[in-house]
């Protein structure tokens, strides 16, 4: 019997912190410190099994209410935050697309160079997965202005692309590899410039 609460106890700890990490990815760590997260779950895990143990043993336990609050308060926490995160990235997604579509079927000077400000719902520890993920879920909507007819389009729907090319992994799936073989090939000639501006700082680039 004291075996069989022993491994709940450990299971029910685990279940907690890894909810309480998972709130920590979702939430993007609030913008603080890795350290600051470090010492909270430090200390969320140093209460924990000192209030468990001490029950465990003792059979007593002098602060119940913060010991429910250890056990329960990260899944808790996490299943209210889950569908709400759910909705938000859906919204900034959507949002962040308008403003790329926006701006390709736009009077921009399509020489002018185009930074945006987009939504990404990567929330992992990998350094190369954000922009990869950037450019999966935007570059179909950067690519779409290049069918136009408009040489004005064209051109900003490349800058959109390159823009939102992911640099840092090379990938050459999705759009992008594509749309600059037909970059290179374009009537207007600012469409080719732009090309070959960013063939001069990707030379190892192959679509």
């Amino acid at each position: 019997m004291l075996a069989l609460k022993i491994l709940g106890k450990l299971a029910l700890g685990f279940i907690s912190g890894y909810a309480l990490i998972l709130l920590i990815q979702i939430t993007r760590g609030l913008f603080l410190p890795d350290v600051f997260w470090l010492v909270v779950l430090g200390f969320w895990l140093v209460g924990f099994i000192v209030l468990e143990v001490n029950l465990l043993w003792r059979k007593k336990n002098p602060f119940p209410r913060i010991l429910k609050h250890l056990r329960y308060a990260p899944i808790a926490v996490l299943l209210l935050f889950i569908p709400i995160t759910l909705a938000f990235d859906a919204a900034m997604i959507r949002y962040s697309k308008y403003k790329i579509h926006t701006y390709v079927f736009s009077n921009t000077p399509p020489e002018q160079k185009v930074k945006f400000e987009l939504h990404n719902d990567y929330r992992g520890w990998c350094g190369n997965g954000y922009p990869a993920q950037e450019y999966w879920l935007y570059a179909d909507t950067a690519a779409e202005g290049f069918s136009s007819s408009d040489a004005a389009v064209r051109a900003r729907s490349l800058r959109a692309s390159i823009e939102l090319y992911d640099w840092l992994n090379g990938v050459k799936e999705g759009p992008f590899p594509q749309l600059i073989r037909q970059a290179e090939q374009d009537e207007d000639a600012l469409v080719r410039e732009i090309t070959a501006e960013f063939r001069k700082s990707r030379p190892r680039f192959q679509p």
